[in-house]
């Protein structure tokens, strides 16, 4: 009976370990370039499992209509499409000094909402690295121009956005 519950203890600690193991390898296979180390690895998880499966309305939102999901018929657009989007955002970050001084880098997700005229409210970074970074990840997005808002039924809806803002020292 006893080596029946050690058995069953040194498979749940095996079954553990590999569940660890493949949680870092899909980590580090999803954003690439960064480390982990046994201090950080648990605020990597949490941040990357913290992405709601459904979008819900905020507080601060401009009017009472909710915000549909993830998928709409119709995609917000930006103008000129997403070649022009990264163009955008590569033309208009400046990387803080003090940033560039302290050599920090990494990417800071910045969640939004195309409204249905296609300007953006909202705005939040969601997966911090650095008060600097994410405060111009912030600002260069409020400083976008308006997007071709997301339809749904053939009518502008309100959708809300995420986008990875990649800062990187090279």
């Amino acid at each position: 009976m006893a080596t029946k519950t050690k058995n069953k203890r040194n498979l749940f600690g095996v079954s553990f370990t590999m569940l660890f193991a493949a949680a870092v390898f899909i980590f580090q296979s999803i954003v690439p370039n960064e480390t982990y180390s046994a201090d950080n690895l648990n605020e990597v998880i949490k941040q990357y499992l913290s992405f709601p499966l459904v979008m819900q309305q905020p507080e601060n939102a401009k009017d009472d209509e909710p915000i549909d999901f993830y998928k709409v018929e119709k995609k917000p657009e930006f103008p000129g499409g997403e070649k022009a989007f990264y163009k955008y955002l590569s033309d208009n970050i400046k990387y803080p000094e003090s940033a560039l001084k302290n050599k920090i880098q990494g990417t800071v997700w910045v969640k939004f909402i195309i409204e249905k005229d296609g300007s953006i409210s909202n705005i939040k970074a969601i997966r911090k690295v650095n008060p600097d970074l994410d405060k111009e990840a912030v600002r260069v997005i409020k400083s976008m121009p308006k997007w071709k808002p997301g339809k749904q039924n053939g009518k502008p809806v309100r959708v809300s956005y995420q986008v990875p803002i990649r800062f990187s020292l090279k």
